[in-house]
């Protein structure tokens, strides 16, 4: 229970300090220099309803495009899922910031399977002239 007392009055303390160094969380609203307390007139004046408006024409009487047009309309279609898994690092979820994980944990150690790395096949650098 001291520890909970504790924590409180270390978050009240810090919520303390925060805003006397840094003010309100929000900004204060700025109120309107001059409240217009009437609306503005329409200048425009409304058209009266006409006693015989002319036809117009239903919207079943004209269906539109095909909502379906047919299987010819996607030429490329998203290939499908793979039943062995992943293939690589994008068909996981198709993220561009995805980083496949390595196998080994231990960079240093060579994978299993992998050919050793010998000092022997690493070549000197030469230096730039």
């Amino acid at each position: 229970m001291k520890f909970l007392t504790v924590f409180a009055f270390a978050c009240v303390a810090t919520f303390v300090v925060l805003h006397s160094a840094y003010g309100s969380p929000l900004p204060e609203p700025v109120p309107d220099p001059s409240p217009d307390p009437s609306p503005a007139a329409d200048p425009s004046p409304k058209a009266e309803p006409s006693a015989d408006p002319e036809p117009v024409a239903s919207p079943a009487a004209d269906p539109g495009p095909s909502p379906n047009p047919g299987p010819a309309a996607n030429p490329n279609p998203l290939p499908a899922a793979s039943p062995l898994g992943s293939q690589g690092p994008q068909a996981a979820g198709g993220d561009a910031n995805f980083v496949a994980l390595s196998a080994n944990a231990e960079p240093m150690v060579p994978a299993p399977g992998a050919p050793s790395l010998k000092m022997d096949d690493v070549q000197p650098e030469t230096p730039a002239v």
